[in-house]
């Protein structure tokens, strides 16, 4: 397993701008995401808060990357960003609690499919061009099927009870469960507080009063 370089600050601003990408237009994302949280209600079904949040990240990336040129793929129904040199492609995955801290290395929450497998392979191409990563004959075959310049950095997020921790990583190697437990690069990200995304404000309804004049029949 890799052991992640973790970025210092200066090195994280600089490996950000190299990206196309901000650390602002990241953490407003999450923002964007539980505002998005936070409207649902407990008449909706369980899994929705989650499930819209993530939506709503993704969303608010595309539509402000749409206008640096990025465009919106969806490979397999998993969604993804790719700047316009196709060099770059960027997605969200939920991380456990050690997402976002430097001292530790965190793991998806979840197993990943076959498309986040073609993302670490990708990746593993790319980095065995400096004898960081080498790859077996059967990786080799399958990254010989897929774009062979870009590489796949996920947005990771883990959400506690004061804060969202998040960080931005370039995914190395999956576990036989098929999650992602090793990373080739890490640049640690401020937290989103919680506090920082309030309750949207509904507005009240004023109650409206019509006048029914009632028809008299001939």
């Amino acid at each position: 397993m890799l052991t992640a370089p973790v970025l210092s600050k200066s090195s994280a601003q600089v490996e950000l701008y190299q990206l196309g990408l901000t650390e602002g237009l990241l953490r407003d994302a999450v923002l964007v995401g539980e505002r998005a949280r936070n409207g649902c209600t407990r008449l909706h079904p369980a899994p929705f808060p989650g499930l819209f949040a993530w939506a709503e990240m993704i969303r608010h990336l595309r539509e402000q990357l749409i206008v640096e040129r990025w465009r919106p793929v969806d490979d397999r129904n998993c969604p993804v960003i790719v700047n316009p040199s196709d060099t770059i492609v960027l997605t969200l995955m939920q991380g456990d609690d050690a997402t976002g801290i430097g001292y530790r290395t965190p793991r998806t929450k979840s197993a990943k499919g076959p498309v986040a497998m073609d993302f670490i392979d990708r990746n593993r191409s790319q980095l065995a061009l400096f004898d960081l990563a080498p790859l077996t004959a059967a990786d080799s075959a399958l990254v010989n099927k897929l774009p062979p310049q870009a590489v796949t950095w996920v947005l990771l997020t883990h959400r506690n009870a004061v804060s969202v921790n998040l960080e931005l990583s370039l995914p190395s190697e999956m576990d036989v469960e098929g999650r992602v437990v090793s990373w080739s690069r890490r640049i640690i990200l401020n937290p989103v507080m919680l506090l920082e995304a309030p309750m949207p404000i509904v507005p009240d309804v004023p109650a409206i009063d019509i006048a029914v004049t009632p028809r008299v029949r001939a």
